[in-house]
C-alpha cells in the first residue's frame, strides 16, 4: 500500500552517542536526501494508514526519531519513538511501521555516508 503524504520535518540528530562524534555528518545527510529518500521509500510500502500517519504527525512521533552513527562499525542507527499506549487501535503495528521507516532511513543515510561526496565513511584504503 502506497502512503502519499508529505514528507515530514527531518528529526533532530544525536550528535554524541557512545563516545563518538558524528553529528554533523549525519545531520548533513538527512538534508542532503537520505531522509527524504527513506521516507518516501518506505511510504511507498507501508501499511500504515493516511489517518494513522497523520495521528501520528499530530503525537509528534516522527520529531522523536533518534539517529546516530553507530561507534561500532560505524553504520547509523536509530531509535524509535514509543507509540503511547492507547492512541491507536493497532499500537503495535503502528510501531512496527514506524521501525521500518526508521531502516528505511539509516539504510539511506548509510549509503549517503559511504559516498566519497561525504567521506565519512568512505574508503581511505590506498589502491
Amino acid at each position: 500500500m502506497t502512503l502519499d503524504v508529505e514528507t515530514p520535518e527531518i528529526p533532530p540528530v544525536e550528535p554524541l552517542r557512545n563516545g563518538t562524534v558524528a553529528g554533523e555528518e549525519l545531520a548533513a545527510v538527512l538534508d542532503e536526501g537520505a531522509w527524504r529518500d527513506g521516507f518516501q521509500e518506505w511510504a511507498a510500502d507501508t501499511y500504515l494508514a493516511a489517518s494513522e500517519f497523520r495521528q501520528a504527525r499530530e503525537l509528534g512521533l516522527f520529531e522523536r526519531f533518534g539517529f546516530y552513527v553507530e561507534p561500532e562499525g560505524g553504520t547509523v542507527g536509530y531509535d524509535t519513538p514509543p507509540v503511547p499506549r492507547g492512541a491507536f487501535d493497532d499500537g503495535d503495528g503502528v510501531r512496527e511501521e514506524l521501525d521500518a521507516l526508521g531502516r528505511a532511513v539509516s539504510g539511506a543515510a548509510d549509503q549517503y555516508l559511504a559516498d566519497e561526496e561525504f567521506g565519512f565513511f568512505a574508503d581511505t584504503s590506498p589502491e
